[in-house]
């Protein structure tokens, strides 16, 4: 899955309006005027619609939505070496849990790396190499409908739903 950079820079120029704005009134430095709270209600929206859209970012596919895996989904990606294509890589998510009202997200940490074996089929973490590439593993965070962490423990026991 490739980064969705376009998506990205849009929401990241959305933030950091939204960021500057409240902190402007926060800090005084800004004064609320009707064309200024105009815009401030056009950038909550924007930022609403970006909770809806998945959109893959660092290595993190955010806004997953967990309803939309009803019992498993396969992830997969294109395996290249030397340019040339090799072969699937696949991931499983398996969806055990139910929510009442279809409104938790999954993200995926690490999900966009890419691994380039030299020519002689080396790894790229190879400790042979001068500088072997760090893989990072892939884990899961896992948000409720306002958008707070739920932890692991209540996971585990199934307890969050």
């Amino acid at each position: 899955m490739q980064e969705t950079t376009s998506i990205n820079t849009a929401y990241h120029n959305t933030k950091s309006r939204f960021d500057e704005i409240q902190n402007g009134l926060a800090d005084g430095s800004i004064v609320l005027t009707a064309a200024l709270q105009q815009e401030l209600n056009q950038l909550i929206y924007s930022l609403e619609q970006y909770k809806t859209i998945m959109r893959i970012e660092d290595n993190q596919i955010i806004n997953l939505k967990l309803n939309t895996i009803t019992n498993f989904a396969i992830f997969i990606c294109a395996v290249y070496k030397n340019n040339v294509y090799i072969g699937k890589g696949k991931i499983k998510i398996t969806n055990e849990l139910n929510t009442q009202d279809n409104s938790y997200t999954l993200v995926i940490n690490n999900g966009n790396q890419i691994f380039k074996y030299n020519e002689d089929g080396i790894s790229p973490a190879s400790k042979a190499l001068e500088n072997p590439q760090e893989i990072y593993p892939l884990s899961f965070t896992l948000y409720d409908e306002k958008g707070n962490e739920i932890d692991n423990a209540s996971i585990d026991a199934k307890k969050v739903f």
